[in-house]
């Protein structure tokens, strides 16, 4: 089961150019953390995609 509908990996040309301060993605850790889930960057043909998991448990 997947969360998102799409896939929208990031450009490594574009890295830097929109530079920010990076509290995005460390926010995105800290939630996936909380929520134990685990966070995957992977690097292919120029672009870096992440991949987050989380444990999906059926309501009672």
């Amino acid at each position: 089961m997947s969360l998102f509908d799409s896939y929208s990996p990031i450009p490594k040309s574009e890295i830097g150019q929109n530079s920010g301060t990076g509290l995005g993605l460390a926010l995105v850790k800290k939630l996936v953390q909380y929520l134990q889930g685990t966070i995957e960057a992977t690097s292919s043909q120029g672009w870096i995609s992440f991949t987050i998991h989380l444990p999906l448990t059926a309501s009672k």
